[in-house]
């Protein structure tokens, strides 16, 4: 394996938490007939992130938005490259976070699990 690879190999397995709420939304089918939905992530420090998720993890998001009643959302997943041709004929680069996993950030000053502050 290259060194390039092997690079390429480790960016690619990197995961990220991720805090915003969910807009835009977009319901779809993939060609192998399998659920996933597009949406952007309105990130807590003011930047937008572009967001899918595939199959079962549709279900995690959208009750992770449903509790939050249009507060913030946490994600966990990873960032995926795409080239594509864009209309004007030039080579594009587009990162997408691939979420994972979806839920409710922790509130502040509730950083360890209820077990273990009564132990502490």
């Amino acid at each position: 394996m290259t060194t390039t690879a092997s690079t390429a190999a480790a960016t690619a397995a990197k995961t990220y938490n991720l805090t915003g709420t969910v807009a835009d939304v977009s319901l779809g089918t993939d060609r192998k007939g399998r659920p996933y939905a597009n949406f952007s992530l309105l990130r807590t420090n003011g930047k937008t992130v572009k967001c899918m998720v595939f199959a079962a993890h549709i279900d995690k998001v959208k009750e992770a938005v449903e509790q939050a009643q249009g507060g913030n959302v946490k994600l966990f997943g990873r960032f995926d490259r795409r080239q594509f041709t864009g209309s004007d004929g030039k080579e594009h680069t587009a990162m997408r976070f691939h979420a994972l996993w979806a839920g409710q950030p922790k509130a502040k000053g509730q950083e360890q699990e209820p077990e273990q502050q009564a132990a502490a």
